[in-house]
């Protein structure tokens, strides 16, 4: 064999060598990724412990319109805080590298037709947010694509009480017959009935059903006009209670805010004394 030859042969195998090299040692982070996860999901400030398990293509892609059979761990309930915006919402995640994000809403489980790009979208006062992430490669034409179901929910910004300790006395059921969400004006007090000798240390107690409510207290007499003065009821609240007629009985008035301060709640009784 001629010089020539060798060396064709030599070049040959090199060239070889070297494409074995580069099939075997595949540079990190060169070829796309085929994964379409979310990783991390934060809607309206509140961050989602418990990620629920994607919903596949396959799933989403039947001619159904709606998704009649996902399972409990496709659905995670969401509760927002009372004070988050959600028009717009603001949807912040971490997914899977170089995937991309899209974001739709709807009702009850159809389907929503069309997705919008992060990171705001309008959400309504109870809505299901769907988030669609999508692959980085194509093989066979199609891309990798996830969806996750979240059903969020806000409560209710009217804040409530659960419950009132009055002395020995307890209201658990309250109405809007002696509350209202306007002002402690022309609200229809209801009695609490104390006994004559107990009527002076009387601990106070108030229970929000929202436990970031800010709950005051103030005492005024029957018939005043002037605003009365609301402080603070951390734990309890002690007063000392009027025994005149019935021109001068003391009222009792709770006012529960919202953490914002922007929704508020008033509630009104009306002391009376038992005497012996």
């Amino acid at each position: 064999m001629t010089k020539f030859g060798l060396f064709k042969l030599g070049a040959i195998a090199l060239a070889l060598a070297v494409g074995l090299s580069v099939c075997t040692n595949e540079i990190p982070g060169s070829h796309p990724n085929t994964e379409a996860l979310l990783k991390t999901i934060t809607i309206a400030g509140t961050e989602v412990e418990t990620l629920p398990e994607p919903i596949t293509s396959a799933v989403w892609d039947e001619p159904d319109e709606y998704l009649t059979d996902l399972r409990d761990d496709q659905i995670v309930k969401v509760i927002l805080s009372s004070s988050a915006e959600i028009k717009p919402a603001l949807i912040e995640f971490t997914v899977s590298k170089n995937a991309e994000v899209m974001l739709a809403n709807g009702t009850n489980r159809i389907k929503p037709k069309d997705f919008y790009k992060p990171p705001t979208i309008p959400l309504s006062l109870n809505p299901v947010l769907y988030v669609r992430i999508t692959s980085q490669d194509k093989s066979q034409n199609r891309k990798t694509i996830n969806y996750y179901r979240f059903e969020t929910e806000k409560p209710d910004p009217v804040t409530t009480i659960s419950s009132l300790t009055i002395g020995t006395e307890t209201f658990i059921n309250f109405n809007n017959s002696n509350s209202s969400t306007v002002g402690w004006h022309n609200i229809s007090p209801a009695t609490v009935k104390l006994n004559s000798n107990n009527r002076t240390g009387v601990q106070v107690t108030a229970v929000s059903e929202n436990p970031t409510a800010i709950i005051q207290c103030a005492k005024g007499k029957e018939g005043d006009t002037h605003n009365p003065v609301f402080e603070d009821i951390d734990e309890t609240k002690t007063f000392n209670f009027a025994d005149g007629d019935t021109r001068y009985k003391d009222n009792l008035y709770i006012k529960v805010t919202t953490e914002d301060g922007k929704d508020s709640r008033w509630y009104k009784f009306l002391i009376e004394i038992n005497w012996d």
